[in-house]
């Protein structure tokens, strides 16, 4: 391997290494503010068919 390219990997590597351990950090604290919302985003993906199933069977009325 050419010293240049060994440069450009060595580069590459520490660039995308930050990046994850930033990542990585980042996500430490953003997930607990975000778990509720994806809670609840899991729970209506869950409800959805049953809701759908219900209102074809017995449509509301206004």
């Amino acid at each position: 391997m050419s010293e240049e390219k060994m440069k450009k990997f060595i580069i590459r590597v520490l660039f995308w290494s930050l990046a994850g351990g930033l990542v990585f950090l980042t996500a430490g604290y953003i997930l607990p503010v975000l778990k509720p919302f994806i809670a609840a985003f899991v729970i209506a993906i869950i409800l959805n068919p049953i809701i759908r199933f219900f209102t074809k069977k017995r449509p509301l009325r206004a």
